[in-house]
């Protein structure tokens, strides 16, 4: 997807896209403290990148790309996998209507 941005950009501004997307991390991905030391050690960064791509596809075309982000608390990058599917089976999947 990185790699490919800018095409995906492209698209995206000229309306040829029509998308929902959801970007998760996990919160022990990526220290967020104010310990300089612990801060200048952290070289991931994955909360803070998947934050900002979530802000840059979703200013693409809003009207027809939907962006989400969802952080998993007390979640490290193995762990976070079962609360990322639960999240994205209810992201993807139409809402069905109510029983009457």
């Amino acid at each position: 997807m990185l790699a490919d941005e800018p095409v995906f950009a492209c698209h995206a501004c000229a309306g040829a896209l029509n998308l929902r997307i959801l970007i998760t991390s996990a919160s022990e991905e990526e220290y967020l403290g104010s310990d300089p030391a612990k801060l200048a050690a952290d070289k991931n960064h994955m909360i803070t990148h998947a934050r900002a791509l979530t802000d840059r596809l979703g200013n693409l075309n809003p009207e027809k790309i939907a962006v989400r982000y969802a952080m998993f608390q007390d979640e490290g990058h193995r762990s976070v996998s079962l609360a990322t599917i639960a999240r994205a089976l209810t992201f993807a999947l139409p809402a069905r209507p109510a029983k009457k």
